[in-house]
């Protein structure tokens, strides 16, 4: 959803606002709900492998249209939240932990927005963005640790990885880890938008935005560019 003349609400404030009308606690957001694609090799058929020099991340089979994948039992990068290697998602399952070398034992998930696609190689064919998160386990937004959007290709039948996004402006004074909010996959570039937390921000409704931009380098790999605060 993007904001057209008026302010997109962060799916954290949304999350509250029903809570709050049911009367009940709210938790942090689980894995999105399950797609229906076509027939297509399940990412668990074959183990990821280490990359080697100059190659991206190798992370199991693939369909040549990622429209068609099975997102809820992806294998993604875990970098996003300092977990060396890869993680398997599993979207029937809050039980997915990793070892983070930043915070120790943590909880991954797919966060519950869409699936976003584009053709950012320029082969013809769409690249994916599935966002991703990870948590203490405590249940409450403010048990969140990390966020991101792990941006992913169908190459000769294998899936691999062409970055992790993750938020570029976080303020030292913010009261929460910020969110990767409304992404755009375009010709080698992917733009990112940030919801960022102001001291006076409730962990439900980050009132903070910036907007940064990827690039596609020659290597094949996505870099930030510089944070652009816009709100």
């Amino acid at each position: 959803m993007t904001r057209a003349g008026r302010r997109r609400v962060a799916p954290a404030c949304l999350l509250a606002l029903a809570c709050a009308a049911l009367g009940t606690a709210c938790s942090s957001p689980g894995p999105g709900p399950r797609v229906t694609p076509a027939p297509a090799p399940s990412f668990s058929d074959l183990p990821s492998t280490r990359p080697t020099r100059g190659e991206r991340p190798d992370l199991g089979p693939a369909p040549a249209d990622l429209h068609d994948a099975d997102w809820d039992h992806a294998r993604v990068p875990g970098d996003f939240c300092h977990i060396a290697g890869s993680v398997e998602l599993d979207a029937d399952s809050y039980d997915v932990t990793g070892e983070s070398s930043l915070w120790g034992t943590v909880h991954v998930n797919r966060t519950p927005q869409e699936v976003v696609y584009g053709d950012v190689t320029g082969d013809g064919r769409d690249e994916a963005a599935l966002r991703v998160g990870c948590d203490n386990g405590g249940g409450t937004a403010a048990g969140d640790i990390a966020f991101g959007a792990v941006v992913l290709t169908s190459d000769r039948g294998r899936l691999r990885a062409l970055g992790t996004v993750t938020p570029q402006y976080e303020p030292d004074s913010g009261t929460h880890a910020a969110l990767i909010g409304d992404l755009t996959l375009a010709r080698e570039k992917v733009t990112a938008e940030e919801d960022w937390y102001r001291t006076s921000d409730a962990t439900c409704c980050p009132t903070g935005v910036a907007v940064t931009v990827w690039s596609l380098s020659a290597g094949g790999t996505l870099t930030a560019g510089p944070p652009r605060v816009t709100s």
